[in-house]
C-alpha cells in the first residue's frame, strides 16, 4: 500500500507492487503481460488479476472464452492512437516525494517513502483516444462486476475493477518501501 499510494503521484499509472502475470494465466497472456484493454483487479498483494480483455474476441486464447455474459469486443484501438515510447531510459530511479530534499536527496529520513529502480528503463503505451473506453465500461460496469463477483468468484468492491488504457513495462527492475521503520523490497 506505501508503494503504491506514494508512487502514484509520479504520474505513471498504478504503481504494481508485483507486476509479473500469475502462471494461472494462459501462456500468450503469461508472455506479454498487462495490455490496453485489460480489466482486472489489483488485489492486496500489489498484483493485477486478469479478468478478461475488453479488445479481443470472447474466443481469444487470452480471454480463453472466460468473459462476462453477452460479452461484444470492442473494437481495438487505432494504432494511431496509441502513445509507444521509451519511458525511461537505462538506470532510471524513481523515488517518491518525501525521499526527495531541496537538492534530490533528504538528509533526515523521512517516516515512509517508495522507489522503483530501472536498470534497463521502461516503455510504456498510452492510449490518447479514452472515449470509446469510457463510454463502454459505463454500458458495461455492472456486467462487469457481476462476472468479477459472482462468477469469477472475486470480491470486487464498488471502484476496485480497473480497465488499462496505458502501461509501463521494464525487463528488469528493484523496488522498495519503508513505513515507521519497516522495510520492503522486491527484484526481478
Amino acid at each position: 500500500e506505501v508503494y503504491a499510494r506514494l508512487l502514484w503521484p509520479k504520474g505513471h499509472g498504478f504503481p504494481l507492487w508485483s507486476p509479473i502475470p500469475g502462471t494461472n494465466l494462459p501462456a500468450e497472456y503469461v508472455e506479454r503481460g498487462v495490455r490496453i484493454g485489460d480489466v482486472g483487479i489489483i488485489n492486496s498483494s500489489g498484483h493485477f488479476d486478469f479478468l478478461f480483455n475488453i479488445c479481443l474476441p470472447a474466443d481469444h486464447p487470452i480471454n480463453a472464452n472466460r468473459v462476462p455474459e453477452g460479452f461484444k469486443p470492442l473494437s481495438k484501438p487505432d494504432p494511431e492512437d496509441i502513445n509507444s515510447e521509451m519511458e525511461h531510459y537505462h538506470g532510471a530511479f524513481l523515488m517518491s516525494r518525501a525521499m526527495q530534499g531541496n537538492t534530490g536527496t533528504q538528509i533526515v529520513p523521512p517516516n515512509e517513502g517508495a522507489f522503483i529502480i530501472l536498470p534497463e528503463g521502461s516503455y510504456k503505451e498510452d492510449l490518447l483516444a479514452t472515449g470509446a473506453f469510457q463510454d463502454y465500461a459505463s454500458r458495461n460496469g455492472e456486467r462487469w462486476y457481476h462476472y468479477a463477483n459472482r462468477v469469477r468468484f472475486r470480491a470486487a468492491v464498488n471502484g476496485s475493477l480497473h480497465l488499462v488504457t496505458g502501461h509501463n513495462k521494464s525487463t528488469a527492475w528493484t523496488l522498495g518501501a519503508f513505513a515507521h521503520g519497516s522495510t520492503t523490497s522486491s527484484s526481478c
